[in-house]
Parts: structure tokens; sequence; C-alpha cells
């Protein structure tokens, strides 16, 4: 039986009227008799009762209907979960992301031209007045040295008794990671946005980097740093 045949069938029996049915399929009456009288042609025995007007169906005619009903429901069930399906490939790389911890990021890391792709995607975030509230600094090798020196001060300042294994953690957040951002929240005073608005586009843009790191290839992860300067330090390997 033709799928167009057991949605006929089936508008047939929710409307109980030929020209009820027809106007539901956008067909004319006769359109709809004809194709009723190819499914009892194909089934082999009369579905609707006879007569000039609808008068029902006939005993086996109400068993097709029942069993047109459970196929209908599960050719909607089926499309559903391909619609379900594509649309979850059309986000998968959001829905596959996760953060990698700084222990197992390797070389060689993002290069120039990777940051630029990953700046450039934050920057088309979302952003009310188009502050950009943000920056982002890039730690080159030559630099860790000293920004590690910093947040072992920033270690000290928090916490005077530290001990030596909490100083080399400290030192880590910025020596072990093969690329290393600072991404800064830096909110525009006097200005018609809130600065709770600008904190809003400052965490769009800081995903859309992340998002971005994760299509390039690139594990990442995102840390609160020790110095309060920054608001995230951003690890890629």
């Amino acid at each position: 039986m033709k799928q167009d045949h057991i949605s006929y069938l089936l508008a047939l029996h929710r409307e109980q009227d030929w020209a009820a049915a027809a106007i539901a399929c956008q067909i004319s009456q006769a359109q709809l008799k004809k194709a009723v009288a190819e499914a009892e042609r194909e089934y082999g025995c009369s579905l609707v009762k006879t007569g000039t007007v609808f008068r029902g169906f006939t005993t086996e005619g109400e068993k097709v209907v029942v069993w047109a009903q459970g196929l209908s429901e599960a050719i909607s069930t089926l499309k559903h979960v391909f619609a379900v399906s594509n649309s979850r490939k059309a986000i998968a790389p959001l829905l596959d992301r996760r953060s990698v911890s700084p222990k197992r990021l390797e070389a060689p890391g993002a290069d120039s031209q990777e940051i630029d792709l990953m700046i450039e995607a934050a920057l088309s975030a979302p952003d009310h007045g188009g502050l950009h509230p943000w920056r982002v600094l890039v730690f080159p090798a030559d630099s860790r040295a000293r920004l590690a020196d910093l947040f072992e001060q920033e270690k000290l300042r928090r916490d005077p008794l530290a001990s030596t294994e909490d100083l080399r953690r400290a030192r880590e957040h910025a020596t072990r990671s093969p690329t290393l951002l600072a991404f800064i929240m830096s909110p525009k005073l006097r200005m018609r946005v809130p600065e709770r608005e600008q904190w809003l586009a400052a965490g769009s843009a800081l995903g859309n980097l992340l998002n971005a790191a994760h299509q390039l290839g690139l594990p990442s992860c995102s840390a609160e740093s020790a110095a309060s300067t920054f608001y995230f330090v951003l690890n890629w390997g």
C-alpha cells in the first residue's frame, strides 16, 4: 500500500466524511475515492462500506486503519529520530568538547595563525554595544619563567605558609602547557552597557574561543589564575 493511501485512509477515518477528508488531504473527492478503491484492490476486500455518503469502514477496513495508525506513528517516530540525529550532527563539535587537564597537554600547541583564528571567533560572539570588554595576552616561551615568578609571589601573598610543593604547583601553571594565553576581563566604565552585560559578553567570547580551539583539533582547558588581574588562563596542547 502506498504511503499516500495510508494518509488518505487515516484522514477518512478521522473526518468520517468524504468531502472533509479530501479537503484535509488537499485532493478532490474523486481522487480520494480512486485511492481508496486502489487500496481495496490491493488488499483484496472492501475497506469502506458502500454508499453515496460515507457510512464507515468495514470490519476489515477497521483492521487496516488500526494497522495504518501504528505504521503512521512508527514513521513519525522515525522521522523525529532522524531529525534529532541531524540536529545533533549539526552541533556535534559543541557536544563533543571536553576540557583537558594541563598535565595531558602536549607540544606543539597552537601556532600564531590558529591563535588569530580563535581570537577572530571570540570577536564574533554576542556583544551588546560591540565593546569587546576583554583582552587576550599570549605568553611566549621566553616569558614563562617571569610569569612563574609572579604566580609564586601571588601564591605567597594569599598563603604566606604555602609549602614548597604548593609553590611548585603554582609555578607549573605558567610553565606546563605548550601554549598559554590569558583572557582578561576589561570592562568599559561609564558606558551605557551595564558592567554585568559586559561580563556576559566576555563569557560568550571565551566560549567561542575555546570552541574554536576544539574545532582546530586543539585540546584545551581554562582555569582561574592565581593572579587576580587574570580572569582565565587558557592552556593548549
